[in-house]
């Protein structure tokens, strides 16, 4: 006690002083400057840290999934830029065919307008299409390839599959299968479902208007919500045309890819690009001779063909 104030006096300490290492190995305690209160710094112990540590882990966990659905990753960016080429490339062709687009109609029975001939199923065979899946001449066969002049354009690069089947002519056997997208039937082909049946081998009968097989650029009223090229899943591929079935006996015929965390590429007919994904189970599940889902098969055909 001070007497001259009559206020506690702390007792004062060199400064140079340190107070003893406690015995228990503790941090030693220290003065906080001028005022004599004592504190303790004390050090995590292992424990502590491995705990910490395993809480950044599970968080970094729990956040990884929710950022990949948010950003493409570089596979999708790449696919995404080959069907915006190969979107321009459409276009092109329009602009110098006085607006008439090029067919997506393979090459079956002789027809020599189609955008990209040959087949494109797993396995590498060529079946009723003449050039097999490894085979570039199918691709350079087709009437784009004049505006693309490259391979990759045609393949997204999540695809590995390599021609092993029987029957792959030996020069092929090994080699990557060369295209992974195809065309909107509606796109110069043919229709599915429709009523009547129209097909761009027998052009002079009538269409139905609900659903019409587009034959120049100017009859795509809603080009922002009209598809072109999509890339189509490894288990349903074959020839370079898309069927949809607008009529919903069979829905999904042909099914687009699900390589990207089940999504697919695609591109419009003003040039856009996006990855959709699907939503339902029955189309992630899809197989050959099922239906697949019917809210993403909704959501695909409304993107297929508007009334003229």
């Amino acid at each position: 006690m001070s007497a001259s104030t009559g206020e506690p006096e702390f007792p004062k300490m060199p400064a140079s002083s340190e107070p003893a290492a406690p015995e228990d190995g503790r941090t030693p305690a220290r003065s906080l400057a001028g005022t004599g209160i004592v504190r303790h710094i004390r050090a995590f112990t292992l424990i502590e840290l491995v705990v910490v540590i395993a809480l950044f882990a599970l968080l970094a966990t729990l956040l990884m999934p929710a950022s990949a659905h948010t950003r493409p990753n570089s596979q999708a960016i790449q696919c995404l830029n080959n069907l915006r080429q190969m979107a321009n490339a459409w276009q092109t062709y329009a602009e110098d065919n006085g607006g008439r687009i090029v067919s997506a109609y393979p090459n079956y029975g002789g027809f020599a307008g189609t955008w990209c001939a040959g087949n494109a199923e797993s396995g590498g065979g060529s079946a009723s299409y003449t050039y097999g899946g490894a085979d570039p001449t199918g691709i350079q066969k087709g009437l784009l390839w004049n505006y693309t002049k490259s391979l990759g354009l045609y393949r997204c690069p999540t695809d590995h599959r390599i021609a092993d089947g029987s029957g792959v002519p030996t020069q092929f056997v090994g080699k990557p299968i060369l295209r992974t997208i195809s065309m909107n039937s509606y796109m110069g082909g043919r229709n599915f479902g429709a009523n009547p049946t129209w097909v761009v081998t027998s052009p002079n009968g009538p269409q139905d208007p609900n659903h019409p097989v587009y034959l120049k650029d100017t009859e795509i009223k809603l080009p922002k919500q009209t598809w072109v090229l999509v890339d189509e899943d490894q288990d349903s591929i074959n020839d370079g045309m898309f069927f949809v079935d607008v009529g919903g006996t069979y829905e999904f015929i042909d099914l687009p890819s699900r390589a990207h965390r089940f999504g697919y590429g695609i591109c419009f007919a003003d040039g856009h690009v996006e990855i959709d994904q699907f939503k339902d189970d029955a189309s992630k599940d899809w197989r050959i001779g099922l239906p697949g889902g019917f809210n993403d098969w909704m959501r695909f055909t409304n993107i297929t063909t508007h009334p003229l």
